[in-house]
């Protein structure tokens, strides 16, 4: 082998250890949504294979900047051994039509769409409560959560809410769909809501905008990351609060010329964050490790 490349704490762990004694790279990219919160005791006790790889492989990429950042400033990772590299979204569900999107459904065709696992993470009972403002003045609006089920006691949660608040008939809680099914959902949503409190790196934001979209999303640093390379891609919100959050997407609603801009913004930052370049950029990291060149010569220097 010239070089491992894993995206598990466990596997990357183990090869480590063994590609160790000869000095085969081990490129180790992490998707632990909790590193982009700080650290507990508690997190580092549960994650300890992730702390341990942070230390041991050769190589640690990361999905958006501040990912980064937590790396070097909670864990102890020097810079020299982070790369950030973001993954396109899945292959299958982009759209490829170049077409101008717009959405300007009427009131009665409003769907506010969200995609992600059904758990206490993605936050989808704070959308279920700012729902309620968003009522108000779309009466006939109505709301997709579309993904798999984590939590079934989350779930009932939000299915409790719905049901006390009187608001279950706009909502549809259709579970895991295949990527066909997906598209459609993306295709006929009027706006795409991701209130979650912790993510590495939200490809469901790069699928929903490739569709032309409006975003609106957490305030939250991976997402900021993705905010900040293009401006005006996304409406942020704090994922704690669901008046802003029903304030944001009553504002998206009434706002053709904002959807617009939005969803002309967001496809720009879906086409910047594709396949080829992520592929593009893995190739060099990886000639680099091979060949001996810096991130190597660092962890040989430590050992030595």
């Amino acid at each position: 082998m010239d070089l491992v490349q894993t995206h598990y704490s466990y596997s990357a762990l183990t090869a480590a250890i063994l590609c160790r004694m000869k000095r085969i790279p081990v490129v180790y990219t992490t998707h632990n949504p909790n590193l982009s919160i700080t650290p507990s005791l508690t997190y580092r006790i549960k994650n300890l294979p992730e702390s341990l790889v942070q230390q041991l492989a050769t190589h640690i990429v990361a999905g958006t900047e501040s990912v980064k950042r937590r790396l070097v400033s909670d864990f102890g990772v020097r810079k020299e051994r982070l790369s950030v590299i973001c993954m396109g979204p899945g292959v299958d569900r982009v759209n490829t039509n170049t077409s101008d999107p717009i959405r300007d459904k009427v009131a009665n065709d409003t769907t506010i769409l969200s995609v992600g696992r059904i758990c206490r993470r993605k936050n989808q009972l704070i959308l279920a409560q700012a729902a309620i403002r968003v009522l108000r003045d779309f009466p006939n609006a109505r709301f997709i959560l579309a993904g798999p089920i984590e939590d079934a006691d989350y779930l009932n949660e939000i299915r409790d809410f719905l049901d006390q608040n009187g608001i279950a008939d706009n909502f549809s809680l259709v579970g895991e769909v295949a990527d066909q099914c997906l598209c459609d959902l993306y295709s006929n949503a009027t706006a795409f809501v991701f209130p979650t409190k912790a993510e590495m790196q939200p490809l469901v934001l790069l699928e929903a905008m490739s569709f032309g979209v409006p975003v609106l999303a957490s305030r939250i640093g991976p997402i900021m990351d993705f905010a900040s390379i293009e401006p005006g891609s996304m409406i942020l919100f704090s994922p704690s609060d669901a008046d802003e959050i029903g304030d944001a997407i009553v504002e998206v609603l009434e706002n053709p010329e904002m959807r617009r801009s939005l969803s002309a913004s967001g496809r720009r930052l879906a086409m910047q964050c594709s396949w080829p370049e992520t592929n593009r950029k893995y190739s060099e990291l990886y000639r680099q490790l091979i060949s001996g060149k810096m991130p190597l010569q660092e962890q040989e220097s430590d050992e030595s």
